[in-house]
Formats: C-alpha cells, structure tokens, sequence
C-alpha cells in the first residue's frame, strides 16, 4: 500500500517490512464463492437470491419465513440464528435492535478500465475534506472512491460525474494514476460509517462482520474482522448448542473490547493529518466524535 497522509509525499508500506508478509488484493467474487462452497460441502444447505420476510420466536429458537426469487416463500425452524447481512444487519433490525454510529462516512465509487499498469499498490490520499481511494480490480479494471462524510458530500455534488471528476482533479496522486483510465460506471454511493451494534447477542441469535460492527474503510479490516467474528461465533454457538450459555457473553465482551480499541486506532490515524485541522471533516475527527455515538 502506499499513502499521502500527513504530507503531500506519496510514503509506500512495502510487504516485506511487514511480519505478516505479502498481503492480498482479493477477488471477491471468487472468494466469496469458494467459501459458500466449502460450506456446502460440509454440509451446509446454501439459498442464494433468499430473503427473511418473516421472524416469530419459538420455544426452541426461531421459525423464518424466507421468500426466494419472486413469490415462492418457504418456512425454516432454527434453533440458532445468525445475523450475516452486513451492514444492514437484517435480523437484528427486526428484532429492533438500535446501531450506534460513531460517524456518516460516504464512499462515492467509480470503476474503471485500466490504465494498464504494473502497479499493484492500494493508494490512499488525504484532501481537504476527505480523502481518495484506489486499487486495482480483477482483470484490467481499477476502482477509486471518494471517501467524505454524508453532510459534505451533500453540498459536494459527487453523485454527478462532471463533479466528481472535477474534485478528483483536485487530488495529486491519485489523478495521475487514473488519468488515463475510462471511466465504465456513474458514482456510486455507499455507507462507510463505523458503527457498533447496540446488542450483539440474544435470545438463540447473535450477530457478526459487518452486522456487529463496521470499520472505517482506512483500517483495511474488513475481510479479517469478518472472518475473526465469524470463527469466534461458532464457538459461542457451539457452547450454547451443548447448554453452556457463558459463550456468547465472552463473544459480546471480546467485540465491545475490539471495537474501544479500534477508535482508539481510529483516532490515532486520523490525528495524524493536521493539515486541514480546521475543516470540518477533519476537526469531527480530531474532537473524537465517538465520545457521543449518536443512536
């Protein structure tokens, strides 16, 4: 990865300072497929372009009732529920579980073919009110995002391509590397708050990845914080299957522990940029925001 954070120079992180080695540029298609697969194969029973329209809570657990494609609806008894749907947190919304959110964070996205380049690099370049996004895609393609938050990007107009080119004429960096890029979508907008949660467990649920807690895209733990909760929850689910209730405590104290600890993170980076200190979206930051999560 590389980065313009702090000052106008482009600083580049190289793997092999690193102690975890090389890092991954994931095609998350493939990815994502290969992991329904495994699942499959061990058993699993997957229904893709499914939906819960109904919950209602039973002795045992839960009945759901799932409609897939268009009308075809089908009914499920679970003894355990888990909340994967990211950001939206489905399940635990029904439930009327409340997220509280540390910030409005917005990512206005374009995707694009080419340039065609050696360089791999994730590239992150602070600005006066945000800052810019870039990576390479699978195949020839490249996405960048303008990250601000939803007030600012609001009066910013960054859902036009005309102003959202125009801003990212305003960057240095990541201009040049996309200069020669075509661009093949308009700007899409897409939430990239942190947010927590209220309750990450209940009654024969409980929630992971993206549904417990989202992360500020900057921290690039996504995929991990996902893959972390997801193994965590099996063994809470396991425990409580077998009678031991005491599991999914640890798991809810363990994701509020990580998450204090992630705004601490978070602040630490963000206090880093003290160029813009007086502009709005870096001052939220430097205030510490996440002293009053607003529900």
């Amino acid at each position: 990865s590389c980065a313009a954070w702090g000052s106008d120079c482009l600083e580049s992180n190289e793997f092999i300072y690193g102690k975890y080695g090389r890092g991954w540029h994931l095609d998350r298609t493939r990815f994502d497929t290969m992991l329904a697969s495994a699942a499959v194969t061990r058993g699993s029973r997957l229904f893709t372009n499914t939906h819960v329209v109904d919950t209602h809570q039973t002795g045992s657990g839960w009945r759901l009732t799932l409609r897939q494609g268009g009308d075809h609806s089908m009914i499920i008894d679970a003894t355990f529920v888990i909340d994967a749907t990211g950001r939206r947190a489905a399940f635990a919304a029904r439930l009327g579980m409340k997220k509280q959110r540390v910030d409005h964070l917005l990512g206005a996205f374009v995707f694009l073919r080419g340039p065609e380049t050696e360089d791999s690099y994730s590239m992150v370049e602070a600005a006066a009110d945000g800052w810019w996004y870039s990576a390479l895609l699978p195949g020839t393609g490249m996405g960048a995002a303008w990250m601000s938050d939803a007030d600012l990007m609001k009066q910013q107009q960054v859902k036009t391509p005309a102003h959202w080119f125009a801003r990212l004429q305003q960057s240095a960096h990541t201009r040049r590397r996309v200069s020669s890029a075509e661009p093949l979508t308009q700007p899409v907008l897409q939430a990239a708050g942190s947010q927590q949660l209220e309750q990450v467990t209940g009654d024969h649920w409980l929630a992971v990845g993206d549904a417990a807690a989202t992360f500020d895209p900057l921290s690039s733990l996504g995929i991990f914080k996902a893959l972390r909760t997801g193994i965590l929850a099996s063994y809470a689910v396991r425990d409580f299957l077998t009678g031991d209730r005491s599991g999914l405590d640890k798991y809810r104290l363990i994701l509020e522990r990580e998450f204090a600890e992630y705004l601490m993170t978070r602040a630490e980076f963000y206090g880093q940029e003290r160029r813009w200190a007086s502009a709005p979206f870096w001052r939220r930051r430097h205030e510490g925001e996440h002293a009053e999560m607003a529900k």
